[in-house]
């Protein structure tokens, strides 16, 4: 009985931690600058990895950390260069019959394509890179701890967060 309220305390603690952790990066995607037709850009803010977040990638990793890196834009600053850019997505026919349902059917912010030189940036700063996420404009990467603060200052990263992870038991 008492293993098995531990394992249920620790189960619940780490679904907790996952929800906590995953709850920003699906706001990411929702947050209605991603859903206009236009450019948007992030302002770079004081902390690119918060004190909590750090904190758990210090206490989860000893060498490698596997985050997620968003990046401040997608290389468009004007509506003239979103237009252009935008006239290169092609969106599939149903997508944009189930935007129509909600007066998104055109091509967004979000579904513009991440920035391949920021991208190559982190892995030449040493990131392997695992997954990249227009609807976020993020990707994720396996990052030496040690190299964190170091791509925290490039100017393109506006947040640095750990990747939810889920071990299935």
């Amino acid at each position: 009985m008492k293993r098995s309220l531990t394992h249920f305390c620790t189960s619940l603690t780490f679904i907790t931690a996952i929800i906590i952790i995953s709850l920003p990066l699906a706001h990411a995607a929702t947050q209605p600058g991603n859903l206009l037709p236009q450019p948007v850009v992030r302002a770079k803010t004081d902390y690119i990895i918060g004190q909590a977040s750090y904190d758990y990638l210090h206490q989860r990793y000893t060498d490698t950390a596997r985050v997620w890196v968003f990046f401040a834009d997608k290389g468009v600053f004007t509506k003239e260069e979103f237009d252009v850019k935008a006239a290169g997505v092609s969106i599939s026919e149903l997508s944009l019959k189930r935007r129509a349902k909600v007066d998104k059917d055109m091509v967004l912010f979000a579904d513009l394509p991440v920035v391949q030189a920021y991208v190559d940036q982190i892995i030449d700063h040493g990131g392997s890179l695992r997954h990249v996420s227009k609807w976020l404009n993020a990707a994720s990467f396996d990052i030496p701890l040690d190299k964190l603060d170091e791509m925290s200052l490039l100017p393109h990263i506006v947040e640095i967060r750990p990747v939810a992870g889920y071990k299935h038991e």
